[in-house]
Parts: C-alpha cells; sequence; structure tokens
C-alpha cells in the first residue's frame, strides 16, 4: 500500500474516532415542542411577572411543580402547584412557600429542587437565599401536598471560597450524596457527604472538579441525573455567548460515577436549531433555559429515562428580551415553561 494512502486511512480513522475518544456522539438530536404548560399568572400575584426554574416529581398519581416566582412586592419567592396530567399545569392553584424571617436569612428564594430522601422518608426541598452571598438552604416536609408544612429553611453548607456560586442540585449514589453548583459561571463543582449523614457532614475541604472548560463564557443551571438502564451518569448544563446574543442552550455531560471524570456526549444538546416548533407556538420557544428533566422516580438518585427524554424547561422568544436588554431584566423577561420531547439512541 502506498505510503500516501496509508497517511490518507490513518486521518480518516483519528478523524472517525475523534466523536468516541472525547465521549461524543454522532447522533442528530430532534426535539418535539407544543404549547407552553406553564405562565405567569393573572395581575396583583406573586408570579404575576415571570415563571422560572422549574423542578417537578410524579408522586400520589399527581404532578408536583415547584418554581421561581417573580412578581408582587415580594419578588423573588418559591412557588408550587399539581395537577393530575402535565398539561394542566397552568390550571393548577398556585401558591407561595411562607418562610418566617429567619435570623441572617434572606426573603428572596429561587431556583429550587424537590426530591424524596428515601433513607429519612422526607421530602427535601433544596434552593438558594439571597443575602450578603447566595446560599443553599433547604426545607423539609412529610406530606408535599401541603405547601404551609414546609419547615424554615437551613443552610445546607456555609460559603467556604471566594468563588462565585449558584443553582444547588442535590443527587445521590448508594454512599454519597454529592451537592453540586456552578462556580464562577464557568465550572461545575461538587461537595458530598456520606449517605447517611446527610444533610449534614459535607467535605468542603476537597471540592470535586466536575466541568472546567475555558471555552464556556457563561454557565449555570447543572444537573446530574441517573441515566436508566445505562450504568452511568448523564449531567445537563447551560451555556450561553455573553458577547454576542446572549442565546441560552444546553449541553450534555457524561460519566460512569458522580465523581467524574465527566465528558461531553452532545456539545448541542438542546437549542432553537434542534427545535421542531408547533405552529400555534408562534416562534416559541427560542432559547431553552433553565430546565429539569422529567424524572422516573422521585427520589435521592433522580433518575430519568435517557431514550425517551421529556425535559420540562424554560422557554423565551429572543425578541421578548427588547432592544436595550440588560442582565438586570433577567428576572423580569416572560419565561414560560415547555416540555421538549425526543427519543435518541445513545452510542
Amino acid at each position: 500500500m502506498p505510503n500516501n494512502l496509508k497517511i490518507l486511512l490513518y486521518i480518516l480513522f483519528i478523524v472517525g474516532m475523534n466523536g468516541s475518544c472525547y465521549g461524543q456522539s454522532k447522533h442528530q438530536i430532534s426535539w418535539t415542542v407544543n404549547k407552553p404548560v406553564f405562565k405567569a399568572s393573572s395581575e396583583n400575584s406573586f408570579d404575576d411577572v415571570s415563571v422560572k426554574d422549574p423542578s417537578i416529581v410524579h408522586y400520589n398519581n399527581k404532578w408536583h411543580l415547584f418554581y421561581t416566582a417573580f412578581g408582587g412586592p415580594d419578588e423573588l419567592q418559591i412557588g408550587y402547584t399539581n395537577a393530575s396530567e402535565l398539561s394542566d399545569l397552568n390550571e393548577g392553584e398556585r401558591n407561595m412557600l411562607v418562610f418566617s424571617n429567619v435570623e441572617n436569612l434572606a426573603k428572596k428564594y429561587a431556583a429550587p429542587q424537590v426530591f424524596y430522601f428515601e433513607p429519612q422518608k422526607k421530602w427535601y426541598l433544596v434552593f438558594q437565599g439571597y443575602w450578603n452571598n447566595v446560599q443553599p438552604l433547604y426545607s423539609t416536609t412529610d406530606n408535599i401536598e401541603d405547601y404551609t408544612s414546609w419547615t424554615q429553611p437551613k443552610p445546607l453548607i456555609e460559603k467556604f471560597e471566594e468563588n462565585d456560586w449558584v443553582d444547588f442540585y442535590v443527587v445521590c449514589d448508594k454512599n454519597y450524596a454529592y451537592l453540586t453548583y456552578s462556580r464562577n459561571y464557568k465550572s461545575v463543582y461538587a461537595v458530598r457527604t456520606k449517605i447517611e449523614d446527610f444533610p449534614i457532614g459535607f467535605d468542603l475541604n476537597n471540592p470535586i472538579a466536575l466541568v472546567e472548560s475555558p471555552n464556556i463564557e457563561f454557565g449555570e443551571a447543572a444537573h446530574i441525573y441517573k441515566a436508566k438502564g445505562m450504568n452511568e451518569y448523564h449531567m445537563i448544563y447551560e451555556t450561553s455567548n455573553m458577547k454576542k446574543s446572549r442565546i441560552r442552550s444546553y449541553s450534555l455531560y457524561h460519566s460512569k460515577d458522580i465523581a467524574g471524570p465527566w465528558q461531553v456526549k452532545y456539545a448541542d444538546y438542546a437549542s432553537k436549531p434542534l427545535l421542531v416548533i408547533n405552529k400555534e407556538n408562534k416562534g416559541w420557544p427560542e432559547e431553552v433555559s433553565h430546565g429539569e428533566m422529567i424524572r422516573t422516580n422521585y427520589n435521592q438518585e433522580i433518575e430519568y429515562d435517557p431514550i425517551n427524554v421529556k425535559f420540562l424547561m424554560q422557554g423565551i422568544i429572543a425578541n421578548e428580551r427588547g432592544e436595550n436588554y440588560t442582565p438586570d431584566k433577567y428576572w423580569s423577561l416572560p419565561w414560560k415553561f415547555g416540555i421538549l420531547e425526543t427519543e435518541l439512541k445513545h452510542n
């Protein structure tokens, strides 16, 4: 065989292997999306401006939705509703979780995550509070349907590093509970505690770097899921280009262990070019932002179906930002919740 042909074949082999070497899938994704299932309510309500950051579980024949509510005199609060069908969420009764003024805790809360912690037989709500710094908080209840039953929030951990942090999320394996967060809006880090010690005992001396990429201009809303039937974990991570369009989209990473190492599986996992939008939506959504997978369970392992995927996300049309948009107006954008659906084959 001529040397130049050998070189060509070698180059083709390397190019062909590039995706698998770096964990990237070659499959093209296409998401279908129908009309929004949840949006801001009428005037003079606690969520009359915007709804964001959904977290949802199916329990006792109902869908239980927790979300960031923006509006009214209280501005940022946690909202709750439930419905028998996902399509009926917008018709459910809405209630604001009311927390008293606990010392050193702010009156503003956002970005909830709900799950049932089986070892203690309790529901947990993990979210962030705002005062001097963003603070991860938690609250518990024995009855997810009673929005008045949640305990007063307590700090999950105290801030232990100089870096900015945001969007806290808990996922557990058989041995550890991991608290993940976006660090400096560029990296994903985690701290962990033994499963029997949760919600205390996090090892703050040894934070674990899960994703560190110099190419990420702005990243947040990293969520980790156990991939059903695949013996691995998947992480969805929201990023945006801050210097240009600011359009938000999602990547997907995978790993055999929550602690890593993590590799990119789909660099472009959920974004405008991948959406097949219902004509009745009038162009909605053009952006895919802070969302959560529809889970196969409601416990602390946070499992989802990686084949028949349903992704509850917040969406927006780009021109709803307005010509003079600045980041401080982010909370007041008219985000709505919708469900992306796709069927994937993983290599």
